[in-house]
C-alpha cells in the first residue's frame, strides 16, 4: 500500500515489497515457484503472460527456456537473466515476448522463487535481430528471401546481382532478371515447391551486367503456422560462380589433356607404322643382297640378319594396331614369331628336319623396353635350336613358354634335340646377341643341357 499522508507508515516485509513493484511497474509482474512451476501473476497486464504463463511457450522455445532456467539456478541470487520466447495469443497466433527473471534470495519470497517481467518484443529488438540476420548472411554470401505466391519477394537478406533490398522487395524476378529465360526457370523450379510442396535444390545461371553467374538454390514451401497453408517460398541461394568457373577451367584442362593424348597416341602409332615400313624395307633388300651373294656362309648369315629385323618389324606393326600404345600383347607376338621362324629357316635350307614349335603363353600386355629384345632373343634361340638342334634327325621338338612371375617374366625355351655340343673357341653372332640382350634387360640367363637342350631367362620387375 502507498502511503497518502505524512502520518502513514508505508508497508513492511518482502510481500509488500513486492506488491509495490508491481503496482508501479507498466508490465506485468509475476512470481514463479522454481520447483512446482505455479504462476501467479502480481500485477500489470495480463493478456501478455495468460493464466499460465512461460510454462505456456510454444514447443520449439521449450528447450531455450529450460537452458534459461538452468543458468538462472547456477547465477547467484539477484542476478537478472533476459530470454526471448512465444507465448500464445487470444487470437489463437503467438506473441514474441522477452521475460527478464531474477532468483530470489532467501527471505525475499523464498530461495525457490523466481521474479519475473514480460514484454512484447518490440521493434528495437526486432531491428536488432533482423541487422544481426542480414550481417551473418553477408558474411555467409548467402542470399536469404522470401517469396508469396504471386512470386513477389516479401523480405530479402543479402540480395544478389548487386541489388539493394527496397530494389527487390514487392517485385517478381520478371521484374529484376537482365533476361528473361533466367526469370522464367526460376519461376518454374519455385511455382513447382509452391504447388508440391517440396522443398527443391538445384545449381541455377542467371546474367548480370552481361556476365553468367551461378548460385547453389535451396527453396522449400513457405506454410502460414496457424493455418498449415502453402502462401509462397523461402529459399536460401549461395553464390558459387567462382567454383563452377574453376571446374569449368579444370575439364578445359581435361580435355585438353586428353586431346594431347590422343594426339600423341596418333603420332606413336604413325611412328610405329613407318619403323615396321623401313625395317621390312631393309629385311627385303638384305634378302635381295643373300640372294648374289655366293658364298653359302655369309648368305646364311644375311639371312639371320634378315629375319632378326623382321622380328623386329613384327614388334612394330603389333604396337601400330595395338589400342595401348606402347604396349603389345607379348603371348600373340611370341606364337606368331615361332609359327613364321621354322618355316622361314627350311625355305633357305629345304634339307633341314621338320621341326615342330609349340608355344605355351598366355595374354601378356609388355612394354616395347621388353619386349624387342625379348622377342629378338626368341628369334634366336628358335633359330638355333631349328638349325643345330636336331642334326640327323628328320624332326624335333621345340617348346617355348612365356609366363609373368610377380612382376618379372620368364622366358623358356627348350628342345628335345642332342643337347649343347662342346664349347666352341668362339661363340656364334646369335648366342653373343642373346647374352648382349639379357644384360641389357638385367636379366639372368641360365642354360640346361642334356636331354635336349633348355634356356630360361628370367627379366627382372622394371626391366
Amino acid at each position: 500500500m502507498i502511503p497518502s499522508g505524512p502520518d502513514e507508515t508505508p508497508p513492511k516485509g518482502p510481500a509488500a515489497s513486492l506488491a509495490l513493484l508491481a503496482a508501479v511497474s507498466r508490465d506485468p509482474v509475476y512470481l514463479l515457484d522454481a520447483d512446482s512451476g505455479a504462476f501467479r501473476l502480481l500485477g500489470g497486464p495480463a493478456d501478455l503472460l495468460g493464466a499460465e504463463g512461460p510454462s505456456a511457450a510454444h514447443e520449439d522455445d521449450r528447450p531455450r527456456l529450460e537452458e534459461h532456467r538452468r543458468h538462472l539456478a547456477e547465477a547467484p541470487a539477484g542476478s537478472a537473466l533476459e530470454v526471448e520466447l512465444r507465448l500464445p495469443t487470444a487470437e489463437g497466433g503467438w506473441q514474441p515476448v522477452v521475460l527478464r527473471e531474477m532468483r530470489l534470495a532467501a527471505g525475499e519470497g523464498g530461495g525457490g522463487c523466481i521474479l519475473g517481467t514480460a514484454r512484447a518484443a518490440g521493434p528495437e529488438g526486432e531491428a536488432e535481430l533482423l541487422r544481426r540476420l542480414d550481417l551473418a548472411m553477408k558474411t555467409a554470401g548467402v542470399a536469404s528471401f522470401a517469396q508469396d505466391r504471386d512470386l513477389r519477394y516479401r523480405w530479402i537478406f543479402n540480395p544478389a546481382l548487386g541489388k539493394a533490398a527496397e530494389e527487390v522487395i514487392g517485385r517478381d524476378d520478371f521484374e529484376i532478371m537482365e533476361r528473361i529465360e533466367d526469370a522464367e526457370a526460376l519461376a518454374e523450379i519455385k511455382r513447382r515447391v509452391i504447388a508440391t510442396g517440396e522443398p527443391e535444390h538445384h545449381t541455377v545461371t542467371v546474367h548480370n551486367g552481361g556476365e553468367a553467374l551461378h548460385y547453389e538454390l535451396n527453396a522449400h514451401p513457405w506454410t502460414d503456422p496457424a493455418t498449415g497453408e502453402t502462401v509462397g517460398i523461402v529459399a536460401a541461394a549461395l553464390d558459387v560462380t567462382r567454383y563452377q568457373r574453376t571446374l569449368s577451367a579444370l575439364a578445359h584442362s581435361r580435355e585438353a589433356q586428353r586431346a594431347a593424348l590422343e594426339r600423341r597416341e596418333m603420332l606413336l602409332r604413325e611412328l610405329n607404322h613407318r619403323i615396321k615400313n623401313s625395317l621390312q624395307l631393309v629385311a627385303s633388300l638384305l634378302r635381295l643382297q643373300a640372294g648374289h651373294i655366293g658364298d653359302a656362309a655369309a648368305r646364311t648369315e644375311l639371312e639371320r640378319a634378315c629375319e632378326r629385323v623382321s622380328a623386329v618389324a613384327e614388334i612394330h606393326a603389333r604396337l601400330y594396331m595395338t589400342e595401348e600404345v606402347g604396349e603389345l600383347d607379348f603371348g600373340d607376338y611370341l606364337r606368331a614369331l615361332c609359327e613364321r621362324v621354322p618355316r622361314t629357316v627350311r625355305a633357305h635350307d629345304p634339307g633341314l628336319p621338320d621341326v615342330a614349335v609349340t608355344v605355351d603363353a598366355g595374354s601378356h600386355l609388355l612394354d616395347v623396353d621388353r619386349a624387342i629384345p625379348l622377342g629378338i632373343v626368341a628369334n634366336e634361340l628358335v633359330t638355333n635350336a631349328v638349325l643345330h638342334g636336331f642334326p640327323g634327325r628328320p624332326s624335333g621338338r621345340v617348346a617355348v613358354s612365356f609366363r609373368r612371375e610377380g612382376e618379372g617374366c620368364i622366358l623358356t625355351v627348350e628342345d628335345d634335340g642332342v643337347g649343347a655340343p662342346p664349347r666352341p673357341e668362339r661363340e656364334g653372332l646369335g648366342l653373343r646377341l642373346v647374352r648382349v640382350l639379357a644384360e641389357q634387360l638385367g636379366a639372368a640367363l641360365s642354360v640346361t643341357s642334356g636331354p635336349g637342350l633348355r634356356y630360361d631367362l628370367r627379366v627382372p620387375p622394371g626391366r
